[in-house]
């Protein structure tokens, strides 16, 4: 069982929620990743649409599709997609850089 004492940098607690929150080996965001890579930005949607329903709570998945979304030119989706990210995630600065 991984825990922490005393006061942590904000970093620090990120890093170690991260690491208990999000999968380690996530073979969805390996494909999501090729296909970005190769240019197949329909794929890559359609990954993280899947990853997204497998994994709710996610906003790194959450922040991406939105990225990928804006990047598309699809901003109205992009918008709607971080709506439903959590405080946690609307610290992250991609949050703060999609809302330009």
């Amino acid at each position: 069982m991984d825990e922490f004492m005393g006061v942590l940098p904000e970093e620090a607690v990120r890093e170690f929620l991260e690491h208990h929150l999000e999968p380690q080996d996530n073979p969805g965001m390996e494909v999501v990743e090729k296909a970005l890579e190769s240019g197949d930005q329909p794929r890559a949607m359609e990954g993280l649409n899947k990853l997204l329903s497998d994994q709710p709570e996610s906003d790194q998945i959450r922040l991406k599709l939105a990225t990928l979304q804006a990047d598309c030119g699809e901003l109205d989706q992009s918008t709607d997609t971080l709506k439903f990210l959590t405080d946690v995630g609307k610290e992250e600065s991609l949050y703060t850089s999609l809302l330009v």
